[in-house]
């Protein structure tokens, strides 16, 4: 409204770089291009990495589309501020592994309730159980692990067992 088509014009030189600016314009105006996760090495013997890459906010929606309500899945996924993920696999074992940063720790704290939800209700491993100060899933699916520090998350699924157990011990977890 603003800029006239010159403006249009440099939305195509200045791409959105992540789904969170196109999802929220005012963060792309901003200039907040997200911020970057490393996650650590995560050798799993017999394991290969077969993609590594970002969810991103839309990611995050996706993921959890069918097993939180609505409201809560928007109010949980807004407060991406970057994320990283890699996926392993063996045969047809699948491996996989999330570092997420929130904007502030009320937003970790948000999607972490979200992801309880999507875990207890998307897939087949228990109720969970706490361990070593996340929460710990094991069940007929597989294995999953959440566990939450300040604004940080970290999420561990697996259909391995052991794959699980040796991503997170590699991670310190």
């Amino acid at each position: 409204d603003e800029g006239g088509i010159a403006a249009v014009d440099e939305a195509y030189v200045d791409l959105p770089v992540t789904t969170e600016q196109i999802l929220h314009p005012d963060r792309y105006e901003a200039g907040d291009d997200g911020f970057e996760v490393f996650i650590p090495a995560t050798p799993v013997s017999g394991w290969e990495v077969a993609e590594e890459g970002v969810f991103g906010e839309w990611g995050w929606r996706l993921l959890m589309l069918e097993s939180v309500p609505s409201g809560d899945l928007t109010q949980a996924s807004t407060g991406w501020r970057g994320d990283a993920f890699r996926v392993l696999t063996s045969g047809d074992d699948v491996a996989f592994v999330l570092g997420y940063q929130g904007e502030t720790e009320r937003d970790a704290i948000e999607l972490t309730q979200a992801m309880i939800d999507h875990i207890r209700g998307a897939m087949d491993v228990g109720d969970g159980v706490g361990e070593g100060g996340g929460l710990l899933f094991e069940g007929p699916a597989g294995y999953a692990f959440l566990d939450r520090e300040g604004d940080a998350l970290t999420f561990i699924a697996s259909t391995s067992v052991s794959a699980g157990e040796a991503i997170r011990s590699s991670l310190g977890r």
